[in-house]
This record gives C-alpha cells, structure tokens and sequence, in this order.
C-alpha cells in the first residue's frame, strides 16, 4: 500500500508489486486545519494480518514534503515554512504565521489566516494573502497579488514583470516597496479607467492596483488601495503625491477633475465642459471656459467666474459658500428661479449659473450662499430679492429664501413668503389675498389704498386687513401667535404702520359696528362711535365702546369696562375661564357658550366710570327672563349698562366684582348686590335662588321660598307664609305685621329679625314648636315667635334647637325692633319659658339656668338638669326639673312635682291645692309660706301594708295637701324619695322624723304597723285590730272592738 496527501485529502493506493493496480481509497478533509471537519475523520487504519495504524503512523506515511510534481498540500496551524519547489503547485497555509514559497512553476498559494509572508518566486503564480498584515512578494512573472482583508506590503524588485494588485475597499494603509535600488525617477504612473498603472520607464515592467479610482458621480470620495510607496533609499511617496496629478489635469477639453482628498484645493478647469469635485476641503473652484458642472463637497467652497466662462452648474448644499463674481458688479446680474434651482444671469451676455436645488423647502432655510462681486462687496442669498407676480386667476405663489417681491394680481390667491424679507403688493380690487409669512421682515404695500380707507381686526390668531369700500381683505395668518416675524404694513398716502401698531389699531374701532378681538394679552379695546362688539380674550383687558350700543366680552383675567354720558345702551359679559366663551365666525356671527373648566382665570372686573357720573346717579334693578341680569341706569338719561348673568345661580363667578367712580370713591360686590333689590313676581313664588354675595329679596304676597345662599343678605318675606333660607353671612330677616306664617332657616352667621312698625318686644310670645318626627316622637327642635295683637302672624327658626341644646349655627342672634329696642338670643330663650294663659309645654334648655313660669293653664314643665327654677302657675301643671338643685313651685291648681335627683326645694303656698311630690334623691326641703305653721300640719299615712306615701294635710285649710309619694318602704323611711326638711316662714324646722305621723285603721280587722322613724299615731278604729307600735315614742288609740296592742320600743 502507499500513502499520499493531496492538499485536505489523505489517498490510500494498493499496489500490485512494486505499481499501484487502479484502486484506491481517498479520505476526504483527513488533513484539513478546520478541525470542525479534519483531523478526526480516521483515526486508525487495520489490516488483515492485524498491523493496526494509528494517526501520527499515518503522519509518518504521509510527510510534508514537496516534489518536482504538481504538489498540493495543507499545512499545519504551527509557524510553517514551506517550499514548494518545481512543479505548479497548490499550497495552503494554516492558521500560523507561515512562510510560504511556490519555487519554480506557476503555482497558487494562501496564506489563510496569521500574518504570513509569501514568495511566488518564479512564473505567473497567484498568492492570496487572506487574513492578516501580510507580505506578498510576486518574484518574475505575470503574477496575481490578493492583499485580502489586513495592511498587507507588496515588494518588488527588478523585472518584476506585470503584476496585478486586488484590494479590499475597506483596508487603506497597505504599502508597495520597491528593492533593487528602484528609486522615483524610475517609475511611471498613469490611470487606466478605474485602475492606477506603475510601470517602469521602459515599460517592460508594470503594477495595475485596481479600482483606485471608482468615483461616484458627485462624490470625490476615492476607493483608495496603496497609501504609500516606499523605495529601497527609505524615501517614500504619499497616495495623494501620486494620486492627485492624475485627477487633476486639466485641458482645454471635456475634463473630469477630481481634489479626492481631504485637502484645501484649488482647480482651475481652463477650457471645455469640466467637471470638478471635491471632497471636505475649502475648495477654490475655477470651471473656466466652457460649461461647467462644479461640485465642492463638504466645506467652505469658493467658485469664481469670469465674462465669458459660459453657462455652469454648481451642486453643493453643504457649508458656507461664495461665488466670486471677479469683473461682474452686483448690477450687472439678476436672480431667477427655475423649481428649486436658482439662477444667476449675466445681463451683458445672457450666461447663467445655475445653484441646483438652493430653493428646496428642505435646504433653503439651511444652505447659506453668499455672492462677492468685483467691487468686493457681499450679498447673502437671504438677500436676493425675486420678483414673483401671479395672474388675474387664483393662484397658489411661493416665495423662496430670499427677500421676494410678490404680487398676486386680481383673483383670491394664497401666498407662501418663505425666510426672507418679502414685500406683497396689493391694489385696489386684488381680490381677497391670504399669506404666510413668520419669517423676516415684510411688508404690504398698498400702492391705491390710504390708511383710513382700512381696517384692522384680529381673528383666532390672524390679522384681518379690509378695505371699507370694497369689503376686500388680506389675512396674514397667525399674525398674533409669532413673535419671530415683522409685518408692516404702508399706504399710498405715506403712513406706515409696524406690527405693533397693526396690533394696536386692530382694537381701535371707526364710526361703523365694529367687531374687535383682543389677544392673550392685557389690551385696550375702544369701540368708538357705532354698536361695536368688543372681546377682550385672554388677560386684564380694559374695554371701552364708546357711543352706541355696545356688546363688551370681557372673558379670563380682571377686566375694566369704561363708560360715560352719551354711551349708549352697552351689554357686558364679564366671562371667565372657568365658565364661559365668546364665540365669532368669520362672518361676524357670534354666540356665548358656557363650560366648566379645571383651571381657574377670574379676575377682579370692574365698571369704571368716567367724570360727570356718580353713586347718586345710579339705578340698580334685575332684568332679564329670569331677572338673572344687572341693569343699571344713568338717572334722566336713556343710557344703561346689562350685566349678563350677574344674578345667576348657575354660574357663580360671572358679573362685575367692583364699580369705580372718577372721584375715587367705589362699590364692591356686596354694595351692587344690596342696592339691587331681588323683588319676587308671581312667577317665582314657589322658589328663588340668590347668590354668594349680599343679596337684598323682597318677596310678594304669595308663599315664597327664598335661598339666599353665602353673603349678608337682606330677605323680606312680605305677606304670606314664607320659607326664608339666609345661608351662610350675617343676614338681616324682615318682618312687618300682616306677614303671615313665615319660618327661617339660617346656617351661620350673626342674624338680625328686624321687626317693623306695630310690634315690640312686650308683643312676643315664644314657644318651643312641637313637631311629631316620622317615627311617632314629638319634638321640640323649632322656637315659634307669634304676636300678642296679630293672632295670624307668627315667625318659626327651624332646627334651632337640637337635644334641648342651642344650635349655634342656626340661630339668630339679635331681634331689632322699630323704635330701637333689641333682644338677644338668650332674651328669646328667657322668653320661651314663659307660658301664656292657656295650656303650655314649657322645656327649658341644657346647660342653662332655666327660668320658667306656666302663668294660666294646666301646664308641663321640663327642666335640663342645671340648677332650674320652675313655676307652674295656676292650673294643674306637671313640673318635672331634672338633675339639679331646682326650685319647683307648683302654684294654684293640683300640681304633680318631680325634682328628680339633686337638692331641690318644693314651695307651697296656702291655697295652692292638692300638690303631688315625686323626689328622687338629694336633700330635699318643702318650704311652707305664710299662714302654714308646724302645729297645722297634720301628716298621714296612705297605703297598705308596710308600704304607702305620706300626705300633709293642714288644719286651717281644709282644701289643701302635699302627697309625698312612695316615701314609706318595707315599714321604714325611704331615703330615696324622702322629704329631708320641713320650713316654715316663721323660721322654724322640721325634719321629716319629728312629724307626728297618723296611721288611721278601718271599721275592719286591721293589722297595724308603726314606721320606724317616726312617732306614729295610731287609730285601729273599728273592728278588733292587731296593732304594734315602732321603735320611737307611738300613741295607739284601739279604737272599738277587740284589739291587740304591742307598743314595741320607745315610750
């Protein structure tokens, strides 16, 4: 068998003796340096006898060695050093950095990867460098150099032959040496089309670098390949040394000349049709004779032209360039436009230059030319005015960068100034012309039109120009939303106007109904003569309309409405942000809308009124359907102001919110709302609504309901049974006799009830009002005021009164009467615990001292708890006082006293009645008066058995008693609701113990008990009685029958 390597491939051949028979077995990728596919394909070969191979046997077989064949071989990744000798021979590199030499033959060899240096020696070899720095060396021959990816080094000596060098784009710093004492002189460099051609003198020998000089059409950008040469002296040459004299050679022919480098050039096309590009540099560019095409690239670029140099074209948008007019002054040029180009003609021979697409929407407002003539003075592009002039039609004219001067002609065109400062002319009878223009500073000209035969008005952000005689107008758009631009405006009588007075005049009015619309601004809007329609928009806008009847829209921010005698009838609406919108059409149309809005913009607005007119020369009424409006008249004259919605309930932060007079003196919200009477018609007599201000409400003689909502409001119920809500304020209720059945509810504030002529306070008669809740209970929450000469008058506070507690919030706090007299709050409370002559309830008030008195009838009394004194008056009355040290005095009449817990003193009187007391605890005294002495008093006890009450009875009046109730229990005193002391207005006591107490039996069989704690008489009376005496000193009287007597202790 043998073995043999042919490059990758391992072949195995059977021999038959000492030849190879044909057969054999090749072993694809068996040496090759991917180890992703050689190396490990075989790894050991067996025979038959059992020899076995292995893979370093196999390495041994096949060794890496070349012959005087056709070789072609893998090497290895080490560092390899490999001759190739004879024969055309193929051989690859590794990824070491290997020295390959292809010997004699024309052979193929490849670096791969590493940096490699590689010898073709001789014949036509090609070498392939791949990756890396690599070093091709191409010996004698026609040979093929592939530089690859890296900075690769081509050497040549003499006779090299003809060599050819192919490059990537990408890698720029490769280098040729020369050897052999080749020096600069000895070379010659041409272009062949895209390739550069270095050849020897005698031309024998040659180096084509290919596509050194693939350009693009506008570019200069070169597709460099050698950045230097360097000869056996250690002198070199730059790429551009010998790059540039080969695109830059101008003739008086058809040149392409090419600065392709990042250099400052200077190229002068001489004659014929040039082309001239150049890269980033700041060129001098010189096109010469002839047509010329010049491109500067990238940076500050000067052209220069002379008479005569022909039509040229110059394409370059980038930098700040200058064409140079050299023996052309600025009068001997003017400025076309053709599309996006411009151009510039030579008056004297008609040559133009043509900048191409200088006026593009996208560049103009970019490119920056300037133009230098042969006086040395300059002009910006900027500068350079067009002259574009539409027809009679409707035309759609764009200006350009420059300054322009437009005139559209007769038709409805819309214009486009574009930067610059542009002038539009404008006649009489051009129709209705619309620009836009927020750049430079412009101008119309009106070349017929003087400046009171025009008009100025602003809308939604645009400036309306209108010719009075023929209706006509100009609108610059977005007139007021640019601050960048200028506009001015001038007239064929001189005037000119700026932008500032434009936007001033557009608020001044004329003899004519004007509609005028302030701005986002504080302005001064004046109507003038005429019904004028003034909108002051956005800020602290002063509004004026002068004579006629004017509509002033006020809108956000604190406005000022100016007016004086002989203006007129004038409408205000004083709008703001929150709640309101003029609106007005193109047409003059106009709606208020209101909405709501989270941002808040109200001002102070405020009426000024100019000299001549005074607070006494006012009249305020309510006026409108719903009397929402405010009017206000000029005594004895017909002129007025309506403030819309001033009243409203609905949008609270319209109206005016101060009136100023010329001597200084002023009204504030309140004074306008007081003097502005809110007088209640028919129609509103189920409900009215006022406002947060001081409202004055006069109600009519039906039943009104009446919200006076926040402010000091005045509220005059008048005749009927009203229902007066005062809100929050100190509010003033008033009252006049004949009122009927009003009731009042207030929610804060320090409240007046002003009574009118025929009531005073020794009228009043106050009451808690009782009221059944929905659950079935009584309650006592509301205080009634009648009038003791007006039986149907009578006026209830509601919900004064809550748990028998005072609520502050809804109670009034002074009650005025006419003759000067007032009562308080606690007066009234004093005066609803005084009864009348007829059955009353009487419920005194928690955390006062409550003084009540039932007078006539059979009366309740309640006290809260505090230290109370109560009086019941004639008639049966039930007087319950609560916790407390009370005072109850029952008066004439069978009165039931409850003093509940407390120290409380029961005062009876001779001829005060059959009085019942219920006491709960304390110390407790009953005081007697005059004519009551302890030896009238007779005490019995009532009640079976060991439990009972005690009645006091006296023996001079007969018709008179006190019943303390359940005082005896178990046979003994109760301390709970026992009498402590007897007094008696002579000064002498008695404690309930030193009473003699009568125990009077029955005709029956009675069992009978003394009570400890008292001396007990006893009197068994009838029947045969059992009768046992307590513990202190008894009397018992048997009486008849048989009885049974146990004195039990005492004597």
């Amino acid at each position: 068998m043998s073995f043999k390597r042919e490059l990758d491939k391992l072949i195995i051949s059977i021999k038959s003796g000492s030849e190879a028979d044909g057969d054999s077995i090749t072993v694809q990728n068996f040496f090759s340096v991917n180890p992703a596919i050689g190396n490990n394909t075989v790894r050991t070969i067996t025979f038959a006898d059992g020899t076995v191979y292995d893979f370093n046997k196999i390495l041994e077989l096949t060794p890496l060695n070349s012959t005087d064949k056709d070789d072609k071989l893998y090497l290895t990744d080490d560092n390899d050093t490999f001759d190739a000798g004879p024969g055309n021979d193929e051989i690859w590199g590794g990824n070491g950095d290997d020295t390959l030499s292809g010997g004699r033959g024309d052979d193929i060899l490849y670096g791969n990867n590493g940096n490699d240096t590689i010898y073709g020696n001789e014949g036509n070899d090609v070498l392939h460098a791949d990756l890396g720095n690599d070093t091709l060396i191409g010996g004698r021959g026609n040979d093929q150099l592939y530089g690859e990816s890296g900075n690769d080094t081509y050497i040549f000596g003499r006779n090299w032959g003809n060599d050819t060098i192919i490059e990537n784009y990408y890698d720029r710093n490769n280098i040729i040496k020369f050897t052999d004492n080749i020096t600069k002189n000895d070379l010659v460099f041409n272009r062949n089309d895209r390739d550069l051609i270095i050849s020897d003198k005698a031309g024998a020998n040659s180096i084509c670098v290919k596509d050194v000089f693939y350009l693009s059409y506008d570019y200069a950008q070169l597709n460099s390949k050698i950045s230097k040469i360097v000869f056996a002296d250690g002198s070199e040459i730059l790429e551009k040394d010998f790059i540039d004299p080969l695109l830059i050679n101008p003739t008086d022919n058809d040149d392409k000349l090419v600065g392709a480098f990042d250099a400052n050039y200077t190229i002068d096309g001489k004659g014929g049709n040039d082309t001239i590009i150049t890269n980033k540099g700041n060129d001098t560019l010189i096109g010469g004779k002839g047509n010329d095409t010049l491109m500067g690239g990238e940076g500050d670029d000067t052209y220069i032209y002379k008479k005569g140099d022909g039509n040229d074209i110059i394409r370059d948008l980038n930098g700040n360039n200058i064409i140079y007019f050299k023996d052309i002054g600025r009068d001997g040029i003017e400025f076309l436009k053709n599309n996006d180009d411009l151009i510039i003609k030579i008056k004297e021979s008609n040559e133009t230059i043509t900048i191409k697409d200088v006026l593009h929407s996208y560049q103009r407002d970019y490119v920056n030319f300037a133009f230098k003539f042969m006086d040395e003075s300059i002009m910006n592009i900027h500068d350079v005015q067009f002259s574009l002039t539409g027809d009679d039609e409707n035309n759609v004219l764009r200006g350009y960068t420059t300054s322009d001067t437009i005139y559209g002609k007769k038709g409805n065109d819309t214009i486009y100034g574009g930067a610059g400062n542009d002038t539009y002319i404008y006649h009489k009878g051009d129709g209705n012309d619309i620009i836009y223009d927020l750049q430079g500073s412009n101008i119309v000209e009106f070349k017929d039109i003087n400046r009171d035969e025009v008009a100025f008005t602003e809308s939604r952000g645009s400036l309306l120009v209108t010719i009075r005689d023929t209706n006509e107008q100009i609108t610059i758009m977005n007139f007021f939303n640019s601050e960048s631009s200028s506009m001015s405006f001038g007239f064929a009588d001189g005037t000119t106007l700026d932008k500032n007075a434009a936007k001033a005049a557009a608020l001044i009015g004329d003899d004519k109904d004007n509609i005028i619309q302030g701005y986002y601004s504080d302005d001064i809007l004046k109507g003038n003569d005429g019904n004028d329609t003034l909108y002051g928009g956005g800020g602290s806008d002063t509004l004026e309309g002068g004579k006629g009847n004017d509509i002033l829209v006020g809108n956000t921010g604190g406005d000022t409405y100016v007016f004086g005698r002989g203006d007129g009838q004038d409408v205000i609406y004083a709008l703001d942000a929150d709640y309101g919108r003029f609106n007005i059409d193109d047409k003059g149309n106009y709606n208020i809308s209101y909405y709501y809005n989270q941002q808040n913009s109200k001002g102070t607005d405020i009426i000024k009124f100019k000299e001549g007119i005074t607070k006494n020369d006012l009249i305020f009424e309510r006026a409108g359907a719903n009397r929402h409006d405010l009017l206000i008249k000029i005594k004895d004259t017909d002129d007025s102001i309506t403030v819309k919605d001033m009243f409203s309930d609905s949008v609270s932060s319209r109206g005016i919110d101060k009136i100023e007079f010329a001597d200084g003196s002023f009204m504030s919200t309140d004074d306008i709302y007081k003097n502005t009477p809110l007088v209640i018609n028919r129609a509103d007599q189920e409900r009215t609504n006022s406002s947060v201000y001081s409202d004055t409400i006069i109600g009519n003689d039906q039943n009104n309901i009446v919200y006076a909502n926040d402010g000091d409001d005045t509220l005059t119920g008048g005749k009927g049974n009203d229902y007066l809500d005062g809100g929050n304020g100190n509010d003033i209720y008033v009252y006049n006799k004949g009122d009927g059945s009003d009731t009042i509810y207030d929610t804060g504030g320090a409240d007046t009830i002003k009574f009118g002529q025929g009531i005073s306070k020794q009228d009043l008669i106050v009451k808690r009002s009782e009221r059944v809740n929905a659950d079935g209970r009584k309650e006592y929450s509301d205080i009634k005021i009648s009038f003791k000469n007006s039986p149907n008058d009578s006026i209830t506070i509601k919900d004064i009164i809550a748990s028998n507690k005072v609520t502050e919030e809804n109670k009034i706090e002074t009650f005025e009467f006419e003759n000067g007299e007032k009562l308080s709050f606690e007066d009234i409370k004093k005066l609803s615990l005084v009864g009348s002559n007829e059955s009353d309830t009487l419920i005194g008030y928690v955390h006062f001292h409550n003084i009540m008195s039932g007078n006539e009838g059979n009366d309740k009394l309640y006290g809260q708890g505090w230290n109370d004194t109560m009086d019941g008056g004639e008639g049966d009355d039930i007087i319950e006082s609560g916790s407390g040290n009370d005072t109850l005095i029952g008066g004439a009449g069978n009165d039931t006293l409850n003093g509940g817990i407390g120290d409380d003193v029961y005062i009876y009187n001779k001829g005060d009645g059959k009085d019942t007391i219920i006491d709960g605890g304390g110390t407790d005294v009953i005081k007697f008066g005059q004519g009551i002495n302890k030896e009238d008093l007779i005490a019995t006890k009532i009640g079976k058995g060991y439990y009972g009450d005690i009645v006091l009875t006296f023996a001079n009046s007969q018709n008179d008693s006190i019943t303390i109730k359940n005082i005896i229990l178990a046979g003994e005193i109760n301390n709970a609701n026992k009498i402590e002391a007897l007094e008696f207005a002579n000064g002498e006591k008695l404690k309930i113990e030193d009473i003699k107490l009568n125990i009077i039996g029955t005709e029956e069989n009675d069992n009978m008990r003394g009570y400890d704690g008292f001396s007990n008489i006893i009197k068994g009376n009838g029947g045969n009685d059992n009768i046992q005496g307590g513990e202190l000193n008894d009397t018992v009287y048997g009486g008849e029958g048989d009885d049974t007597i146990d004195g039990g202790t005492g004597n």
